[in-house]
């Protein structure tokens, strides 16, 4: 024997799709109320780490503005790993959490070391344009003067370096130092061959 259809309006039928329906509703809530608090780290996920840093890197952040990117991916790690216990029951799901929040503060720690590889660029290139100077300061200074004309040229370039040292230590105080004490404060060491 089979079954006829269900006439539409079958009270028992609608009674039973009511009831099916509220058990589904109240079991899908947790697990839903769980996606909600993982909702905040969608761009974080989204995020592709190299077209991240190349925009960044296109942007020309200053130290203030370097400081906030790596604030930014610092307070979205943090938030990661607090977001739900390592394992979260609902009802009869146990939904695994561990791993997604690894993978989000993995993600994030990239992102702040690619924010640190930047600051870094800029300080060897800081570094660079300030040891050239130096260094051509340096060589002028070990030519030797083989006449009187010679002995006044240096002493007016020995006056003229004042002035490009102290816009040498400028640069260092103003563009060097700042991003040195952000790489300091990320936790991130200088290759020795900056210096």
């Amino acid at each position: 024997a089979s079954l006829g259809p269900v006439p539409p309006g079958d009270g028992a039928v609608a009674d039973a799709r009511s009831r099916l329906a509220a058990v589904i509703e109240a079991a899908t809530e947790r697990p839903r109320l769980l996606a909600a608090r993982f909702e905040p780290f969608a761009e974080l996920a989204a995020v592709s780490i190299a077209e991240y840093v190349e925009a960044t890197r296109a942007r020309a952040l200053g130290p203030d503005g370097y400081a906030a990117e790596a604030e930014r991916w610092r307070a979205l790690e943090i938030a990661a790993t607090a977001a739900a216990p390592a394992d979260v029951h609902c009802g009869l799901l146990l939904v695994h959490t561990a791993g997604l929040k690894a993978a989000l503060a993995a993600k994030a720690e990239q992102l702040i070391a690619g924010v640190s590889a930047l600051l870094t660029e800029e300080v060897n290139r800081i570094a660079l344009l300030v040891s050239r100077d130096c260094g051509g300061i340096h060589a002028r200074l070990q030519a030797s003067s083989a006449s009187a004309e010679d002995a006044m040229a240096m002493r007016d370039y020995l006056s003229s370096c004042r002035n490009q040292l102290e816009a040498n230590e400028a640069t260092l105080a103003a563009e060097l130092q700042p991003r040195v004490e952000l790489l300091e404060e990320l936790w991130v060491g200088l290759p020795d061959d900056v210096f």
